[in-house]
């Protein structure tokens, strides 16, 4: 009598695959003891020890695991790892929560992978990954690829285009970053991306009725321009040129469509002044001493947005009322050295351990040693209508009026005499507009 073949389900519990109350039991199994957390309920997560297999390839979302508790066994290499972890952080101001977590994470690493063998993507799933990051690097466990990030940004963008302008796109940025064997200077990855966001809507225009980028002509190109002015048509200008010239010596097409088109030959944008009552209200809208303080920067002492970010407490001299900018020593007034002292004892309060060597700090940044990204100090002036350059430019524009001196110009704000040159200029322009009848 032939026997029917019998199917037999396998469990693996304890390894981390199933929540404990997800793992099945057999009758004759005792129920799993009761984990600590509220009212003995498990919690959630699965629960890691050192030396278990790894059966699975894929990231992992290991944010809420847990890690058993350290044996007296435990690796000697691995404490070592955790304590001169300890020290880094303490270094940078880390407080006791936060170590203990990092601390966890990393014991939670090292459970899952050798030290030499630490993969990038299993750190990226960690809770506190960036800093663990940061720490590994430092120690030489992991190579930060900065690359990665940047190829997924760029994959995200092209995706909608079709397929044959899409390989052509990618294939001028793979110039631009020097990953072929065309030779020349690679190009900053925020350059590239400023490019490319101005490419796009030409690209999706484009992609609706041609195949690839041979088919787009001088006329299709002076099309996409003609809708942008002043700075945004340079840019614009400059991508186009990039993007066609790299694809010609390239060979991927036959003409450049751009001969003859150069941004140089634009007139310069023209300097408006802030509307009175935005500029009234700014500091009423504020609500934070470091919003304060970045309106002043960027209003009075026409600092950058990139300058204002990369501001050290080295700068600061609160007793000789100075502010060292574009590398020389500047006045502060009252206003200003107001706000300075307000936020430098938020600060205080706020992160008293950090050894973040730069003025403004935040979250993210006061537990390294790096400065704030662009974005904060943008997000923080769009939410007051501005924007850095445009509190610059106005700020510059007001003592062009009372002066009317390019050289005083120059000195008061580290500017070029071109650059002063064109703000006076910019000052008989708007003479001539208020007094014109029309």
């Amino acid at each position: 009598m032939a026997l029917e073949p019998v199917g037999v389900q396998l469990f693996f519990s304890g390894i981390g695959l199933f929540r404990p109350a997800q793992v099945p039991r057999t009758p004759h199994q005792p129920a799993p003891p009761a984990k600590d957390g509220p009212r003995g309920s498990p919690q959630p997560g699965a629960v890691y020890h050192p030396g278990q297999l790894k059966l699975l390839t894929a990231p992992a979302d290991l944010r809420r695991a847990r890690i058993g508790r350290p044996t007296k066994t435990e690796d000697p290499s691995v404490a070592s790892l955790l304590a001169a972890a300890n020290q880094f952080g303490e270094a940078r101001g880390w407080g006791p929560t936060t170590l203990r977590r990092i601390r966890n994470q990393l014991r939670l690493l090292l459970a899952l992978q050798e030290p030499g063998e630490v993969e990038p993507d299993t750190v990226a799933g960690l809770a506190g990954a960036r800093r663990i990051a940061e720490f590994l690097a430092d120690h030489g466990l992991i190579q930060i690829d900065t690359e990665a990030p940047f190829d997924r940004w760029v994959a995200a963008h092209l995706a909608p285009l079709p397929a044959g302008i899409r390989s052509e796109a990618w294939g001028w940025v793979e110039v631009l970053r020097g990953r072929t064997n065309r030779g020349g200077r690679a190009r900053d990855i925020l350059t590239i991306q400023a490019y490319l966001r101005q490419l796009l809507p030409a690209l999706a225009t484009w992609s609706g009725g041609y195949e690839s980028l041979r088919q787009v002509t001088s006329e299709d190109i002076v099309a996409q321009l003609e809708s942008l002015q002043g700075s945004l048509r340079r840019l614009a200008t400059s991508a186009m040129r990039s993007l066609f010239q790299t694809l010609k010596a390239q060979r991927t097409i036959f003409a450049d469509p751009t001969v003859g088109m150069g941004p140089l030959s634009l007139p310069p944008t023209p300097v408006l002044p802030v509307e009175a009552e935005i500029r009234a209200a700014l500091l009423a809208q504020t609500d934070s001493p470091a919003t304060g303080l970045v309106v002043l920067l960027a209003g009075v002492h026409t600092s950058r947005s990139g300058e204002i970010c990369r501001l050290s407490l080295d700068a600061v001299d609160l007793a000789g009322s100075k502010l060292v900018m574009k590398g020389g020593p500047r006045p502060l007034d009252g206003l200003t050295a107001g706000y300075l002292g307000a936020w430098l004892e938020y600060r205080r309060r706020r992160w008293p351990a950090t050894a973040n060597p730069y003025l403004l700090i935040n979250q993210i940044t006061a537990g390294g040693v790096g400065p704030v990204d662009k974005s904060y100090v943008g997000v923080m002036l769009r939410r007051l209508g501005s924007t850095a350059a445009a509190l610059r430019a106005d700020r510059l524009l007001a003592q062009a009026v009372e002066s009317g001196d390019p050289m005083l110009l120059a000195r008061l704000f580290g500017l070029s005499f071109d650059t002063a040159v064109r703000y006076c200029a910019q000052v008989g322009l708007l003479d001539q507009a208020v007094r014109s009848p029309d």
